[in-house]
């Protein structure tokens, strides 16, 4: 760098140097321009002027007649002035001076005098000639004015005379400067030379500076990024301590994922088997039924060396899928619904076709208003299947609640209605009446009508939620198979698993009512809290694996992932707190009442028994025996003195009972 700066001092001076010399040679140069440029604009004029007054003379000596110089030649003693006229005229023409020789002058007829007058060439004039005849112009008595006092006849010849002389020494004169202009317009050349000599070295010494200004600047930098390199190093050891500090803590709970997923990779195919094969054919069957077949299959797949994780279940299976369903929903409606609603809502969302729901004892609403929720705000990944803004389906229905119309099979003008309301954004429920083949084939067209609508409102179909849905209520009837290829069969029944999950619920509310919207809030929270917690810990692996520079150099970056550690970790304490909330929560009373939900399962199971056994006693609706189970209930539990008074009257509904439901009450308070 020293030895850059020295050599660009150097060069400086030195280019300062040829910049003042070479200004120096232009000022010299343009001076010579202008003083060449005077002196030729001065012969020009004077040329000018010498041949303008040499024409004039020429027009007086062409008015000369024959009597003028008839006039002239007369003269036998001619008046001084006028014989120096011809003297002089004589001279120019290389002739004798004598007044004899001008007398014959005047007298010649072939070639006349005014022709030769006119036809004179001064170019083939000698020297020697001028002069004589500059020293008789140069007389004082030699001028027009006292040529033509003496004779007028003179006086054309007297300025022809003077004209020419002048023009003769205007041409000698402009010849001389010539000259010596072609002298100095070699000069001129050297310098021009010498100035384009000057302009290369000048070029040479700002190339020679600008190379050795780029050799220092580029010294420069490099020490400039050898001190950030410094400082950089010191800052990436300081930030990687910090990481490792801060990151390592969730090692531990990476590595046990990183082990989870090492232990399902080679049981995949076979869980994605029985989850295929779970959405295709088990929708039609009841809850018991779907875990009995599930296990069979797992069986059957195992036998013929089909690896399956312990215990498959469609929903652990299917969770990802099922965080991506419902990222719009409201934390409470996904932290508190019912295994088996979430289990139908899968079976729902993962088929491909429009589903049928077998729904015998009423449940289709609360699983079309948890769908509804799902779908009314739709994740991301969703909007990405929209089509532009001229489409039909344009609609942003991401931001405003999601409707429902209800038709039935038979409604005028069906399929206009449905692919009207498709459009609309809104969700469509079709009643079955008879499943009679008229009405199969009305759906025929109709689920054509909603398919095409469909393509044309999204460009895929892979994220969108289903609109349509058609219902069947009537149990026992066998449904036409044509119609169970059209639609999707998905039965919504209060049996088995469902049913003891929903008497659970009721017998908890009954027991610990006070403590039922907290329960809630922590089902929520605690929903959130893994949510936000997986978030975090996903943002923090992003950060780490996809940041183009080094992590620890940045760092906005560090500190980003370093605070998003830290709510990780804090998420990840007061998770086990809210979960041993909750336990303890749910663990009122439950295990002493376990009796009681197995009496209401016991009840239900001979309700069903004689509806199949006696054709005149129809089953009881689980959505109506549910308020039966929580009145008779509630009654064993007051006698037990296990509820008290306050939440009793509060919670009291107002229910009658008839008929066999007053024995199913019976049996349930004994």
């Amino acid at each position: 760098v020293v030895d850059a700066q020295h050599k660009l001092r150097v060069l400086s001076s030195y280019e300062g140097q040829v910049a003042r010399e070479l200004q120096t040679q232009r000022a010299l140069v343009e001076q010579h321009n202008t003083v060449v440029t005077a002196v030729t604009e001065e012969i020009d004029a004077a040329l000018d002027s010498a041949q303008r007054r040499y024409r004039q003379a020429l027009q007086e000596v062409s008015g000369l007649t024959e009597n003028d110089l008839a006039e002239l030649r007369s003269y036998t003693h001619p008046p001084e002035r006028v014989r120096m006229v011809l003297m002089a005229v004589a001279t120019l023409f290389e002739l004798p001076t004598d007044w004899r020789a001008a007398q014959k002058l005047l007298g010649e007829q072939n070639p006349k005098l005014l022709e030769r007058l006119v036809n004179f060439q001064t170019s083939g004039l000698s020297v020697v000639t001028l002069a004589k005849v500059s020293r008789i112009i140069a007389e004082p008595e030699f001028n027009i004015v006292q040529v033509e006092s003496h004779s007028r006849a003179a006086k054309p010849l007297c300025w022809w005379v003077l004209s020419v002389v002048e023009l003769l020494r205007a041409g000698r004169q402009a010849d001389l400067k010539r000259s010596k202009i072609a002298e100095a317009e070699e000069r001129l050349g050297a310098a021009r030379k010498y100035v384009q000599q000057l302009r290369g070295e000048l070029q040479a010494a700002r190339n020679e500076t600008a190379r050795q200004r780029a050799i220092c600047e580029s010294a420069e930098a490099d020490i400039a990024e050898m001190h950030a390199l410094a400082r950089d190093e010191k800052k990436a050891a300081r930030n990687v301590q910090q990481l490792e500090r801060v990151v390592g803590q969730l090692t531990g709970a990476w590595r046990e994922q990183l082990e989870d997923v090492k232990q399902q990779l080679p049981r995949l195919l076979g869980d994605s088997t029985l989850a295929a094969a779970a959405c295709v054919y088990l929708g039609h069957l009841q809850p018991i039924q779907r875990t009995a077949a599930l296990q069979a299959w797992q069986a059957l797949a195992e036998a013929h060396g089909l690896a399956c994780s312990p215990g498959f279940s469609l929903q652990r299976f299917a969770a990802l899928s099922e965080g991506q369903l419902v990222a719009g929903a409201a934390s409470d409606v996904r932290a508190n619904m019912a295994p088996g609603l979430r289990e139908a809502l899968l079976l729902l969302a993962l088929g491909c076709r429009p589903p049928l729901l077998l729904d015998t004892g009423g449940s289709s609403s609360h699983l079309l208003r948890a769908f509804q929720t799902w779908a009314a705000s739709p994740p991301a990944s969703k909007a990405a299947g929209r089509v532009d803004s001229s489409s039909p389906g344009h609609h942003d229905r991401q931001h405003k609640a999601m409707t429902r119309v209800f038709f039935s099979v038979h409604e005028e003008g069906l399929e206009l209605r449905v692919a009207h309301a498709v459009c609309r954004g809104t969700q469509v429920v079709v009643d079955l009446v008879t499943a009679c083949p008229a009405e199969v084939h009305l759906m025929e067209r109709v689920v054509v009508a909603y398919e095409e609508q469909m393509r044309r409102c999204y460009k895929s179909r892979a994220q969108v939620p289903h609109l349509l849905f058609v219902r069947w209520r009537c149990e026992g009837q066998a449904l036409d198979p044509a119609l169970l290829a059209l639609l999707n069969p998905l039965r919504l029944d209060s049996r088995g698993l469902e049913l003891r999950g929903q008497l659970d619920e009721a017998l908890l509310g009954l027991v610990t009512s006070g403590a039922r919207a907290p329960l809630k809030e922590m089902n929520a929270k605690m929903w959130a809290l893994e949510q936000e917690r997986d978030r975090l810990e996903q943002a923090i692996v992003y950060s780490v694996a996809h940041t183009n520079s080094p992590l620890f150099a940045d760092d906005s970056l560090v500190d980003a992932t370093v605070s998003k550690a830290q709510q990780a970790m804090a998420l990840r304490q007061q998770l086990p707190q809210l979960q041993a909330r909750l336990q303890a929560v749910q663990h009122v009373s439950c295990m002493a009442l376990a009796g009681v939900v197995d009496a209401g399962m016991l009840v239900y199971d001979c309700l069903a028994y004689l509806a199949a056994h006696l054709p005149s006693q129809p089953l009881l609706p689980a959505h109506h025996f549910l308020p039966l189970f929580k009145a008779a209930a509630r009654t064993a539990l007051s006698n037990a003195q296990l509820l008290d008074t306050a939440s009793q009257a509060s919670s009291q509904p107002n229910v009658r009972v008839t008929g066999h439901a007053a024995g199913a009450t019976k049996a349930q308070a004994s």
